[in-house]
């Protein structure tokens, strides 16, 4: 998740010194001036697409809505006894960053960072209606408040003329040295969108995606590029939990439901952070 790059088509291009092929002088040159023209095409033609020379693992991104209190201390206790799973708390003291610091936030984001958990700040941008300006703000004070490690968008736009808008404000999360985006169209995005972010929620409903969802275009990129969020989810299924970790860096699953899917925790959270492992080990 991080840098802007090639798609994994070109991701496991071998090193190896030219002189090795024993071509003659001339040959050399034509092949080694083809493979430099490659290279510059694949980063002029792919400037957006994250680049992963080793498998990432997966991981769970959890909307951590709740005041800071029990479901902080168990997804702490979570994390400690699976160390190896990626765990992302999304942070909301008040419908965002709020009017003032939180102390009670204060110390609990301590402790989730504390613990290996990466903490992000929501952030509302209407879909790129919202005043970056405004956003900027609100993204200086979940650095200066909170020490986030990062931000989620969400209502992220997937329409073309929005791309800037995030391309934008990505620059500005890491020129603040936080190190991490991810935006949530809660829907499917566009293949330009793909490097915008760092990570992105193709899909925030009720049920599970389909694998053949989850595959699909993205497939065509490294899995660290795309999340999912499924709610309404009654009891854990292991097998699709191993199959989706295949096609996304990041899921989360839980049995609550609407208006407010996010106000506790899933019962089965703990299994579905051991299936994860389980299927990292796996070589997922």
């Amino acid at each position: 998740m991080l840098s802007n790059a090639s798609p994994r088509g070109i991701n496991n291009i071998i090193i190896f010194h030219f002189s090795e092929l024993n071509l003659p002088g001339s040959r050399y040159q034509c092949f080694a001036l083809a493979v430099a023209v490659l290279l510059v095409l694949a980063v002029v033609l792919f400037p957006n697409s994250h680049v992963a020379f080793a498998e990432a693992q997966t991981g769970i991104i959890v909307p951590l809505y709740q005041y800071p209190g029990a479901d902080w201390d168990r997804l702490i206790a979570i994390k400690l006894n699976n160390t190896s799973v990626p765990i992302v708390a999304i942070v909301n003291p008040d419908s965002g960053v709020g009017a003032s610091k939180n102390p009670d936030y204060v110390g609990a984001i301590l402790e989730l960072k504390e613990a290996g958990i990466v903490v992000l700040g929501y952030v509302w941008t209407e879909y790129g209606a919202r005043s970056s300006s405004e956003v900027r703000a609100e993204i200086t004070k979940y650095k200066r408040w909170y020490s986030v490690d990062g931000i989620f968008f969400d209502a992220m736009s997937n329409l073309r003329g929005k791309l800037k808008y995030y391309n934008n404000l990505d620059n500005y999360v890491k020129g603040k040295g936080l190190t991490m985006t991810v935006g949530n169209p809660g829907t499917d995005t566009r293949r330009i969108y793909v490097g915008s972010v760092d990570n992105i929620v193709i899909r925030e409903n009720s049920g599970l995606p389909t694998l053949s969802f989850l595959g699909g275009w993205h497939s065509d990129f490294d899995k660290s590029n795309f999340s999912f969020v499924s709610y309404d989810i009654e009891s854990l299924d292991g097998s699709f939990v191993a199959s989706a970790s295949q096609h996304v860096g990041y899921m989360y699953i839980t049995d609550d439901g609407l208006p407010n899917p996010y106000d506790s925790l899933p019962p089965y959270l703990e299994e579905l952070t051991e299936a994860i492992g389980s299927a990292n080990g796996a070589g997922g």
